[in-house]
């Protein structure tokens, strides 16, 4: 989807994309041209047992060993409550899947 300062005059209200992984390949300065990719990813769900899991998510076709990794963990210890962190306090793919029960999380 390309939106472009040619059709904001025509386009009545926000627009809105609703996809679980986007891609924004292009911002202009003045946020009057967007383009939006949706991209295909590889994800992997580890449960660890005792109500914690990592969920990692990277391109298709990366390693588990190379720091392309974006990876949050999952706390269900606590029943009725889920505690969502991401590796290294945030949701960059640069982190190594492997390494997940050793990352730091907040």
């Amino acid at each position: 989807m390309n939106i472009n300062p040619g059709l904001k005059d025509t386009i009545a209200g926000p627009v809105t994309v609703e996809a679980t992984d986007l891609d924004i390949r292009d911002l202009d300065a003045s946020i009057d041209s967007v383009a939006v990719e949706s991209i295909d990813y590889a994800k992997q769900y580890i449960d660890v047992g005792g109500g914690i899991a990592y969920y990692g998510v990277a391109v298709i076709g990366s390693a588990t060993g190379s720091p392309v990794w974006k990876i949050c963990k999952l706390d269900e210890s606590t029943p009725g409550t889920l505690i969502i962190t991401w590796a290294d306090g945030n949701n960059n793919y640069d982190n190594i899947l492997d390494n997940h029960a050793s990352l730091p999380y907040s």
